[in-house]
């Protein structure tokens, strides 16, 4: 298993790349509704597409990503971190 560190701000992701992301999820549940960015885009009062959002401004996505082959998770809260021993364990 290797483990790889993307930083958003250098290397954005592309279409193809968030499309796998958010597969399994609502695109809702990508954004950092805490983050800077989004507080200050004023987005909780804006109806918006949050894909073509986060493909604009990457820092809008919640962190970590964890992809395990063909399973992600977003964010690093309880249910995830279940999911990454589940993978770990087989």
């Amino acid at each position: 298993m290797s483990v790889h560190f993307v930083d958003l701000r250098e290397r954005p992701l592309s279409p193809g790349e968030l499309s796998n992301i958010c597969r399994g999820m609502a695109p809702e549940e990508l954004l950092d509704r805490e983050s800077k960015e989004y507080r200050s885009r004023q987005l909780d009062y804006q109806v918006f597409d949050p894909l073509a959002e986060i493909l604009k401004d990457p820092l809008l996505l919640r962190t970590p990503v964890v992809r395990f082959g063909r399973e992600v998770t977003v964010g690093g809260g309880p249910e995830a971190r279940q999911r990454w021993e589940s993978w770990l364990r087989g």
